[in-house]
């Protein structure tokens, strides 16, 4: 009799040995789901209704008295916004993926390129378009707006005005004799389809090592944890003695800071990453943004279109060699962020 061990692996599932067919979309789910491959734990029932897999009595309930219903919108605060009445039509389609961003397009069955025909690095979605992409960053500088509070508004938000200023964020410098691991995961809506990649690098920024991985359909939770596993376990294959562990999810920085996340769906992921961790004689983990972490964002959305499940990459790829050299200089990235001075 088949075991799930005999099937599956960190490289994929080896479907060849099973005698029924699976649906491909059954198949997808299968291959991201969580299963441990370095703690030896025992299996663990999962409540499928909860996001946690604990088990609650009114999911329950629920289930037992008709079938769960669908998510209600949670969008009525989009017309209670006081602004523009075509602007909050345009916020109302993105919510409802009704813009005709590539990726929407061929999500309705178009044949279409779905990668951004400006930065050719992401799929066309409507966060990438809006927020991700480093010409829509670029116009979005060249935008000044000033923002007039009302009184009875300065109230309700705080007793000081809100300012937004631009902070520079790039890689940051570690001490002599450790190495650094940045991970990242993606999923193109959340569950969805999902990637995750990461790399290994020395203080002065050069390349160790690399992975980029297929998960198929999760949420970005999940890819994220796929993610940090892979590069735990390079580190762990490479014998690295001292490393800082950097990503851009701060539930899981807090996760693994605080270990007092209760998850059946993922721990048995989680408890292979806190063995890996006990594994290396030095660690550090911490939580960096989005624009210090781009070189591991860049190989999690590369992972996404593998043909494999799984790639170890002794080298970088061409098309990732000016993302690398970028982080090697100390190149910086801007963000909008807040100012603490004035945050009551």
């Amino acid at each position: 009799m088949l075991k799930i061990k005999d099937v599956a692996s960190l490289e994929g599932w080896n479907w060849n040995l099973l005698q029924m067919e699976i649906p491909e979309d059954v198949r997808r789910e299968i291959q991201a789901t969580p299963f441990s491959c370095v703690a030896r734990n025992k299996d663990k029932l999962a409540w499928k209704p909860s996001p946690k897999g604990s088990f609650d009595l009114r999911s329950a309930y629920l289930l037992a008295s008709e079938p769960l219903p669908d998510p209600a919108f949670q969008g009525k605060w989009i017309w209670k916004l006081d602004t523009l009445p075509r602007i909050k039509t345009f916020i109302w389609k993105c919510t409802h993926q009704s813009i005709r961003v590539r990726d929407c397009l061929q999500a309705r069955g178009l044949q279409v390129d779905n990668f951004c025909p400006h930065c050719h690095n992401s799929p066309e979605s409507i966060l990438h378009t809006l927020q991700d992409c480093m010409f829509s960053r670029q116009f979005g500088l060249c935008l000044i707006v000033e923002i007039k509070l009302p009184e009875a508004q300065g109230k309700l938000l705080g007793t000081k005005p809100l300012c937004l200023l631009f902070g520079q964020f790039g890689r940051a410098g570690i001490s002599c004799g450790w190495l650094k691991v940045n991970t990242d995961g993606s999923s193109m809506g959340n569950p969805g389809l999902a990637g995750g990649g990461g790399l290994l690098r020395d203080e002065n920024g050069s390349w160790i090592g690399g992975f980029s991985r297929r998960i198929d359909i999760a949420n970005s939770f999940t890819a994220e944890l796929w993610a940090l596993r892979d590069g735990l376990l390079l580190c762990w294959q490479m014998n690295v003695q001292a490393v800082v562990i950097e990503l851009d999810a701060s539930a899981i920085v807090d996760a693994f800071n605080h270990q007092s996340v209760a998850n059946t769906i993922v721990s048995s992921i989680m408890d292979d990453c806190k063995l890996l961790i006990d594994q290396i004689p030095h660690t550090s983990i911490r939580h960096v943004y989005r624009e210090a972490n781009r070189s591991a964002d860049w190989l999690a959305n590369f992972g996404l279109n593998l043909d494999s499940d799984f790639e170890l990459l002794t080298g970088p790829p061409v098309d990732f060699i000016s993302v690398l050299e970028a982080d090697s200089r100390g190149l910086y990235c801007d963000r909008q962020c807040i100012d603490p001075a004035f945050v009551s």
